[in-house]
């Protein structure tokens, strides 16, 4: 049995058009927000989301949400998929905001700074970043991406995607571990197994640092 959303204009949700969503989404986000920091800061700043690869996985897993929510509205006036989006995505990002504060103990990013935020958690301004990203992708890019998936040997691009979605859940993974034994460390937590000494001598905080440029464990 597939699993697929249909789609009268032969465009349809299916696991290899979220995993490609999922490698835009990711990429993407890292670029934007890359360059947003180097505008404000004057100098790069990684915002890296993962040990290995430009991918910020906030914004893979945001998009994906946000195809899920609105694809069944695609055909709507531009405004309408703006609002919807930018509903959507601020409601993802403080859920994910809590999630990592209250479940992993830490948080990934602050706008206390910004002059519209919510609880350091959300932000006026980014909440329309996530309106016009859906519009873009929604009523673009995702259209696009499925006619170029339906043009490409099926074969090739699922092998293609299905490596890629190997190398993510393998990256993600050991990303939370290294995060999580970071915090640990700095809390005085000895190495209590192989994983866990595997993680100090090749992901010190020296290395993590240096990728997680944001990270602030919570005490």
């Amino acid at each position: 049995m597939k699993n697929k959303t249909e789609s009268a204009d032969g465009c349809k949700i299916t696991f290899y058009t979220l995993v490609w969503s999922f490698l835009l989404g990711s990429f993407f986000g890292y670029c934007i927000e890359t360059a947003v920091y180097f505008y404000k800061r004057g100098y790069f700043v990684n915002r890296q989301g993962v040990i290995y690869g430009p991918f910020s996985e906030i914004y893979g897993f945001g998009l994906i949400v946000v195809l899920l929510c609105l694809y069944k509205i695609r055909n709507k006036k531009g405004y309408i998929i703006f609002l919807a989006s930018m509903a959507v995505g601020t409601l993802f990002e403080y859920a994910s905001s809590v999630y990592l504060e209250k479940v992993a103990g830490y948080a990934s990013w602050n706008y206390s700074s910004y002059p519209f935020d919510f609880q350091g958690r959300i932000d006026l301004v980014v909440s329309v970043g996530w309106g016009v990203f859906g519009v873009l992708f929604i009523k673009y890019a995702y259209p696009f991406t499925c006619k170029i998936l339906n043009r490409m040997n099926k074969g090739l691009y699922k092998v293609l995607l299905w490596l890629f979605f190997v190398f993510m859940v393998f990256d993600l993974t050991l990303s939370g571990l290294a995060v999580d034994r970071m915090g640990k460390r700095g809390s005085g937590v000895p190495a209590g197994n192989k994983i866990d000494r595997f993680l100090d001598e090749h992901y010190p905080d020296e290395r993590l640092k240096e990728i997680f440029t944001s990270v602030k464990f919570i005490k």
